[in-house]
């Protein structure tokens, strides 16, 4: 079929503003019916990312609409070739406020990390460092979404850890964790990929990132203890973690803490987690 003059004259009408919902679900439904000749011309010929920038995501049918495009463009598009050939775009979307595109985006970015082609080259630095910086967002999903895409890269692309444990990440992350959750997500990502790749374990250590929870484990103020407690828990899942903490006398320190309880003001608080991590890490799993 004929490209539909009308589907220029709608991308330049959303993209200055002036489109409504109707527009961006009619250049949808015209796009989605072009061959992949045609779609590339018609992404030669006008900017769909601008297009799909200008899209107001305030409820949910504009997200769908956003997403829905989203897919169109990287149908097209191999992924990587998209992220070399557009980083200014993309920057604006992961540094935007469309919280639904940016955990599409990711998404899509995880899987052509297990691409065999996929090499960390394909990644510009300040993409990878826009992407680790959503390790820290408040929203929670978005913030695993940037943590699972990290996870991926380190595992599953060729000197992916290098990376990860490099200054483009953990550089990145140290200077920004100037608050108690933000150093919580930042062990929980450490945990997860150790979790997903125990290899890689000795390399997280080394990188600095399990600081933290030793730090909060070994903490005085007890309610600092008890918010480190899972996270500590977690890291004995494997042998590997539980040998770690063991060697930095971390269940030592918590034995103690459960013997003097008693004197405690906040013991019965503390009490429950504390002596359900010291059973849990008794009994290592492999």
């Amino acid at each position: 079929m004929a490209i539909p003059d009308e589907v220029f004259d709608l991308v330049s009408k959303v993209s200055n503003g002036n489109g409504n919902m109707e527009d961006y679900e009619r250049i949808c439904l015209i796009l989605s019916n072009l061959t992949t000749t045609e779609l590339s011309s018609v992404f030669q010929k006008c900017d769909i990312l601008k297009a799909l920038m200008s899209i107001d995501l305030h409820d949910k049918q504009s997200a769908q609409i956003a997403i829905k495009l989203a897919s169109i463009v990287f149908s097209l598009i191999p992924l990587f070739d998209f992220v070399q050939s557009h980083q200014e775009e993309l920057l604006l979307i992961l540094e935007s406020t469309k919280l639904d595109l940016i955990e599409f985006i990711l998404k899509r970015l995880r899987a052509g990390v297990v691409e065999p082609s996929c090499s960390v080259d394909n990644l510009p630095e300040c993409i990878l460092k826009s992407i680790t910086r959503l390790v820290l967002h408040e929203k929670l999903s978005l913030s695993m979404e940037a943590q699972n895409f990290l996870i991926t890269l380190a595992t599953k692309c060729p000197l992916g850890l290098k990376s990860v444990l490099g200054p483009n990440v953990v550089g990145t992350l140290n200077p920004l964790c100037s608050k108690s959750e933000h150093l919580i997500r930042v062990s929980e990502f450490a945990v997860h990929l150790v979790s997903k790749q125990p290899g890689v374990f000795k390399d997280v250590e080394n990188s600095g990132l399990f600081q933290p929870i030793l730090d909060g484990l070994n903490s005085r103020d007890p309610l600092v203890r008890l918010n480190w407690l899972e996270l500590g828990k977690l890291l004995t899942v494997s042998e590997t973690g539980y040998h770690f903490l063991n060697r930095q006398g971390v269940f030592s320190r918590l034995l103690d803490d459960l013997y003097s309880s008693a004197s405690d003001p906040l013991g019965d608080l503390l009490l429950p987690g504390e002596f359900e991590y010291m059973v849990f890490s008794e009994n290592p799993r492999t």
